[in-house]
């Protein structure tokens, strides 16, 4: 009894002590209680990527080759050390033949994937910023037909990850959600994805998977890290400060868009079977490959169709988006155009972007600009900005100086590993 009068005096004597070793404690514990359980999601992935490794193969058929464009500065720096423990060892052990691209400036992955050959799947181990500059350098290439069939797996180690959060779903760990990723590309799971087009002037085009962002909001967030200073306080104050500059700012653009279409006689062309040859007719070719019906446009008529409409946008922030964004409706081959209010109050302002903050979700953000919402499938706006104003374009999270473009939606162009197709299974 002594004893425990002792420890509860000195306990007492030295409480600022006490409260750090006990702090310290259990963080040490807390620590290596998360080491051991992302230890053991390592091993079970590990020990599933093994099995493919251990499939075997014909002779003359060669490994499968992917090509990794790696961004070594995404998280902090970090992001070389968290592929390799998290991602590399998996493909390894599958058998996989993997080159490493480490990218080392702003552009590379896009000039670097053009001159890209003799692989059967690409990788991106970085966020938004680096998968729009691969696929954009994807696409900017002559021989689309080839590189189309190339399945892209993303690794989700940058700062927004937009897309995978869509494509391997429901991770309850970065170290689980990474490792689903990887196992994706093992397993060879694959769904087609829309591509916005995006032309800029000078005939620049680059190619985004999920968004298009200009306003006041996306301005505010992209000041965030140029206040680091203040910590975890940086994202709230970033929307607070931007109420100090004149008030109210409101974007101005015009805006023309064409509404989708399902098919049509404007928009389809009649088929028109080739002559039967005397070899086709031999061969029974020609009678197995016209078999199947085909549908009839020529009787569905849409006045709308390729119509463009013109008005003028006066927004607080304007956002296009694919449909790629939320699994419920890849499926529709859209654009969906969405604008705030012409004006908000500071007050209002700052509230919006403090619920942004606990919440990134692209699609919560649409729910929130309620003023104006259209589909298309392609639309041409042309901002206006007074000399002197500070503002951009944000497509896929990556900034862009404001000009008029001209997006049109590209349906299914690129197929994408997933991990989503366990949930319907």
């Amino acid at each position: 009894m002594a004893a425990v009068i002792k420890v509860f005096k000195t306990l007492r004597t030295h409480w600022k002590k006490s409260i750090f070793f006990t702090v310290a404690l259990s963080y040490g514990a807390y620590y290596v209680n998360d080491s051991y359980r992302s230890n053991l999601i390592r091993r079970a992935l590990c020990e599933e990527a093994a099995k493919y490794g251990e499939e075997t193969i014909q002779t003359t058929q060669k490994p499968r080759k992917v090509c990794v464009f790696l961004n070594p500065a995404a998280r902090k720096g970090k992001a070389k050390k968290v592929f390799e423990k998290n991602a590399a060892p998996m493909l390894h052990l599958a058998g996989i033949d993997v080159e490493i691209i480490q990218t080392t400036y702003e552009g590379e992955a896009k000039e670097k994937v053009q001159q890209l050959d003799n692989v059967d799947a690409i990788i991106v181990a970085g966020g938004d910023g680096t998968l729009s500059e691969v696929v954009t350098g994807l696409l900017r290439r002559d021989d689309q037909e080839k590189v189309c069939r190339w399945p892209i797996g993303v690794i989700p180690i940058g700062n927004t990850n937009t897309l995978a959060r869509v494509l391997y779903a429901n991770a309850e760990s970065d170290v689980r959600w990474m490792g689903s990723a990887a196992l994706s590309v093992i397993q060879g799971w694959v769904k087609p994805m829309h591509v916005m087009k995006i032309e800029g002037e000078e005939g620049k085009t680059v190619y985004a998977m999920s968004s298009i962002h200009w306003g006041q909001y996306s301005d505010a967030a992209e000041k965030a890290p140029k206040y680091w200073y203040f910590g975890p306080l940086k994202h709230r104050l970033a929307y607070l400060f931007r109420t100090f500059r004149k008030w109210p700012e409101t974007n101005t653009a015009e805006l023309s868009y064409t509404s989708p279409c399902d098919g049509c006689n404007k928009c389809v062309e009649p088929f028109i079977p080739p002559e039967p040859t005397f070899w086709s007719w031999l061969s029974g070719w020609f009678r197995t490959q016209h078999k199947e019906e085909r549908k009839d446009y020529s009787n569905i008529i849409n006045e709308d169709c390729g119509v463009w409409k013109d008005f003028k946008l006066s927004t607080v922030e304007f956002m296009a988006t694919t449909t790629n964004i939320t699994n419920d409706t890849q499926d529709i081959e859209e654009m969906r155009i969405q604008s705030g209010p012409e004006e908000v109050s500071k007050t209002d302002f700052i509230k919006e972007g403090f619920s942004r903050i606990k919440d990134k979700s692209i699609i919560d953000t649409q729910q929130k600009l309620e003023e104006k919402y259209l589909s298309s499938k392609e639309f041409k706006i042309s901002p206006t900005i007074p000399e002197g104003k500070e503002t951009s374009f944000y497509i896929d999270n990556e900034k862009f100086e404001p000009m008029p473009v001209h997006v049109q939606l590209l349906p299914n162009k690129l197929n994408f590993y997933t991990a989503v197709h366990k949930e319907a299974a």
